[in-house]
């Protein structure tokens, strides 16, 4: 990988996205200085006219100090590491534990199936419509937790049948009685004079 190093004002935003690896994010920071950093001839090679210098001077002036006054670099960004949530019958597996440094800021974990469940084969789960005037029970696990059961379909609520209103003149005539069965949950109507 070819190091590219840049600052603020050399840094195209463009390129400031590319730096980093996608678990961090590229973050600056101004150069700071202890006073042990700055070179004592600085301070000690000075006349009774000098002005007694600042950090700021005796650094611009130190040919030692070639530092940037600005340094760009990755820093994790916790917020997008995730943990994945198994499902029932699965436990979870650390792959490969993080190391704090961008590239590897997250740990990797994935769900694998749980001893009691590799042997165990479950019947195929289709999810199929149920009729429109019905719905679908939530699913139930087995026992084991190894196994998701599909349900039935129900009948919605009575109330969920429309009530049926005839012009003037007319009578409402059933057609077919309901069942309460999926698909019969409710008696089937006609007007008739």
């Amino acid at each position: 990988i070819e190091e590219i190093i840049c600052n603020d004002s050399n840094c195209p935003p463009v390129l400031e996205s590319k730096l980093c690896p996608a678990d961090s994010f590229l973050t600056t920071s101004k150069a700071t200085y202890d006073d042990e950093q700055i070179p004592s001839s600085d301070l000690d090679h000075r006349n009774s006219n000098d002005v007694v210098p600042n950090k700021e001077t005796a650094i611009e002036k130190s040919n030692l100090f070639l530092l940037p006054e600005q340094t760009s670099y990755c820093v994790c960004n916790a917020s997008v590491c995730e943990v994945p949530m198994c499902s029932p019958g699965d436990v979870l597996h650390l792959v490969d534990n993080a190391t704090g440094l961008p590239g590897a800021c997250c740990s990797i974990f994935v769900c694998e199936k749980s001893e009691v469940c590799r042997s165990v084969i479950c019947p195929p789960y289709e999810e199929t419509r149920c009729p429109g005037d019905s719905v679908r029970l939530p699913s139930k696990w087995t026992e084991n937790h190894c196994c998701e059961l599909q349900q039935d379909c129900v009948c919605s609520d009575e109330d969920q049948c429309e009530p049926v209103f005839c012009p003037p003149g007319f009578q409402v005539q059933v057609t077919s009685r309901a069942t309460g069965r999926p698909g019969s949950c409710c008696d089937r109507f006609r007007c008739v004079n």
